[in-house]
């Protein structure tokens, strides 16, 4: 019975250790997902952090991208003075690929005028139906206040949406919030009563 126990007890661990995190997804992930990074690029910014530096590298078209956050399981990677990557890992109910973990990325362009594009991959850098895992809802509602045909006339102005997307380091949520573009002054107030982010909680499945 003891050895019984132990066995376990070491093969639990054995695969505790074996359990990769946010760091060996980003060294391993193909160079064609975040292309204005190579892969000393990564391996490079990893390490630094490691040793308590500055995650600070020169892409590929020699401007800076810096790795700013890296936790077990999400990291904030400042790509540009304009654009953003964020990575979460998710644990899956089902397997994917034989695993039980995905990987959401979420990258997000624009200074004034910001739009965000999420996407998800397997374990195995596979990448997957984005609508199989998250679903959006509607991002705007009609306040009590607020008469029909105002808010039919504030909600054109959201058209097309520009809707940007933020994952969160301390948990498996996504949060999405509309940014409007070119929305004259004096619709501006009204149109704020109709832009309450979203956040989104990961049930094992999908985002809902």
């Amino acid at each position: 019975m003891r050895k019984t126990v132990s066995l376990a007890l070491l093969l639990m661990i054995a695969t505790t250790s074996m359990a990769q995190q946010m760091k060996d997804y980003f060294r391993q992930m193909p160079d064609k997902i975040l292309p204005l990074l190579t892969t000393n690029n990564r391996l490079d910014m990893v390490d630094f952090l490691d040793s308590n530096m500055k995650a600070e590298v020169r892409n590929i078209f020699d401007g800076t991208s810096e790795l700013t956050t890296l936790t077990d399981e999400y990291l904030f990677l400042q790509l540009t003075e304009a654009s953003h990557v964020e990575m979460r890992l998710l644990e899956t109910t089902e397997p994917v690929d034989s695993s039980h973990t995905i990987i959401c990325i979420v990258n997000t362009a624009g200074v004034s005028a910001q739009e965000s594009v999420v996407r998800f991959y397997s374990a195995q850098w596979r990448q997957l139906p984005a609508e199989t895992y998250l679903t959006i809802p509607p991002l705007t509602a009609c306040p009590s206040s607020m008469d029909n045909a105002t808010h039919t006339e504030l909600c054109a102005l959201l058209q097309p949406p520009f809707i940007v997307a933020a994952l969160s380091a301390q948990s498996p949520t996504l949060t999405l919030s509309l940014h409007p573009q070119n929305v004259p002054t004096d619709k501006q107030e009204a149109l704020q009563q109709l832009l309450s982010p979203t956040v989104l909680q990961w049930n094992g499945a999908s985002f809902r």
